[in-house]
């Protein structure tokens, strides 16, 4: 039986296995921040993100990066805006949809313990079709969603 070029081309299921498993998780997610440690401070003391690394870059920047626990597999790694173009987008990295979903077992308890905190939530708890959510500003005004998943 002859092998056809395209056949040739496409790749066998081995292939494919290294494909699927070389992306595994997501680590990260940049934040642009006007200061790091008003950042840190508030990621740490208002929401009660923990610390995962601060280290020096040189130049005055850092690295430092924050997970919302202990067991988390993706944090948030704050970037020093440093362009115009980036300090235009401290606060607005969304452009008005949250720029992430953090998810709690207690939405409501969450609620509260958060808003003790000052933070500034747009409303109450709501529940939709995926679960329970509400929706509230960090320290430069970027919208993060709370989530209740449904059960």
């Amino acid at each position: 039986m002859a092998l056809k070029i395209a056949d040739a081309l496409l790749p066998t299921a081995f292939d494919l296995d290294i494909v699927i498993c070389m992306l595994q998780k997501i680590g990260y997610v940049p934040l642009f921040v006007k200061d790091y440690d008003e950042a840190l401070q508030f990621y740490s003391d208002n929401l009660g993100f923990i610390s995962n690394g601060d280290m020096p870059m040189g130049e005055g920047l850092r690295w430092i990066t924050v997970l919302p626990s202990a067991d988390a597999q993706t944090g948030v790694t704050f970037m020093l805006a440093q362009s115009p173009e980036q300090e235009a987008l401290v606060g607005h990295q969304g452009a008005g949809i949250p720029i992430m979903t953090l998810n709690t077992d207690d939405v409501a308890g969450d609620f509260e313990r958060l808003s003790a905190n000052g933070i500034c939530f747009m409303g109450e708890p709501k529940e939709n079709p995926y679960g329970t959510d509400v929706v509230f500003e960090d320290l430069y005004g970027n919208l993060i969603d709370l989530v209740q998943l449904a059960q």
